[in-house]
């Protein structure tokens, strides 16, 4: 049986995966220069591990990064770029103005990625400190940093840096005079940007002009959630076990061809709510493609006892309101309505005013008892042709 938990990963496996070697780390040092190599490790988890104790180091580990980050006086150094590169993301990480203050040092280097880098670093923490060094960055010989000091500009929200923006020269780059633009709009200086007739300034001041008319959306107001019902008792759920034990023991000889007259027969009545391709319902999850993705074990489950768990989206509620109670899938929540789908082709509107709480349900809207309406010998077939459905 599957946990009951909405939506949670509950195993992640990759067949024929190569093993992942240990990390192996150089002699310890007090400043952390040892773990600079290895923010280009081989792996992932030897890169995020270096980063991490890094950052533990603190302001003792600042001055080796901001060696290696700086140290280049030509981009062709013999340093590797992304070991300077991740040395800046290292400084993004740490708190404290030590570490904004080295990340400024970025904006001065020979390299155009280390000064993008920077700049990008800059625009995440918002550091005004670095007001000043960005603005020559308007006029740098690489667009990305350009564009780079123009969104860090705009975040800091500095109207000083208004005047220059609106004389950066974009060369026709789109990409630069939407960076332009945006960070004059977002900076609002609106009177700065009054007689602007053309370019990224104008573009700016009519999206403030459109902002100001626009009227804030009302504030939804939380709906409660109750405490989910319970689910089946501990001797249900051991039956459950062994009947579906039994069902596998001849699940392995299903026929597929068999299973799809199954799926489009009126006995079973599964397109009444299941999609496949253009055709069938939409109250239950699609099954175009169900057997990419589940196995044969977790289809009969599905299948035999679909209260056992739910699929993210699809899950059963109560909506409670003040003049009444209504079972079924949310499958729209706006300011003014709720709107619930119960059954094919049913769907209720409840004005939002009205409602006083959801409550997860315990039972699917999907009928138990597919073992009783199928023999054992149809429901392997029926789960051989849904696994083959890819």
């Amino acid at each position: 049986m599957k946990p009951e938990v909405l939506g949670g990963i509950y195993r992640v496996s990759k067949t024929n995966a190569d093993s992942i070697p240990p990390i192996k780390l150089s002699k310890p040092l007090a400043d952390g220069s040892h773990l600079i190599p290895e923010l280009i490790g081989a792996t992932a988890a030897q890169r995020e591990a270096a980063a991490r104790q890094l950052v533990q180091h603190g302001d003792s580990a600042i001055p080796a990064l901001v060696k290696v980050m700086t140290e280049s006086k030509h981009p062709d150094s013999a340093r590797p770029r992304g070991e300077r590169i991740a040395c800046v993301w290292v400084l993004s990480r740490m708190p404290g103005e030590a570490a904004r203050a080295a990340v400024r040092r970025g904006l001065k280097a020979m390299d155009a990625e280390i000064r993008t880098a920077a700049a990008r670093s800059i625009a995440l923490w918002r550091d005004k400190g670095a007001t000043d060094s960005l603005i020559p960055l308007l006029a740098d010989d690489n667009l990305q940093t350009r564009r780079a000091a123009a969104e860090a500009l705009g975040r800091i929200g500095e109207k000083r840096a208004v005047v220059t923006l609106l004389a950066t020269e974009t060369a026709g780059d789109r990409f630069l005079d939407h960076s332009v633009a945006y960070a004059l709009f977002e900076i609002g200086d609106a009177a700065s940007l009054a007689d602007a007739s053309a370019g990224p300034g104008k573009v700016a001041r009519e999206m403030l002009a459109t902002s100001a008319t626009i009227k804030p959306a009302a504030a939804m107001k939380p709906i409660p959630v109750e405490a989910a019902l319970p689910g089946p008792d501990a001797l249900t759920l051991s039956r459950q076990r062994a009947r579906l034990e039994e069902l596998l023991a001849v699940n392995h000889q299903g026929d597929p061809e068999r299973g799809k007259k199954i799926f489009l027969d009126t006995k079973s009545a599964c397109t009444t709510c299941h999609a496949q391709g253009e055709n069938g319902g939409n109250l239950g999850p699609d099954l175009t493609k169900i057997g990419a993705i589940r196995t044969a074990q977790y289809l009969l489950e599905a299948i035999v006892y679909p209260s056992s768990s739910f699929v993210r989206s699809y899950e059963p509620t109560i909506v409670k309101s003040k003049t009444t109670s209504a079972l079924g899938i949310i499958i729209g929540v706006t300011p003014e309505e709720v709107v619930v789908r119960s059954a094919p082709g049913v769907e209720t509107r409840i004005p939002r005013a009205d409602v006083l709480s959801f409550q997860p349900a315990a039972t699917s809207l999907m009928p138990q008892g597919y073992d009783g309406i199928l023999t054992p010998a149809q429901l392997a077939d029926l789960i051989a042709y849904l696994a083959s459905s890819k």
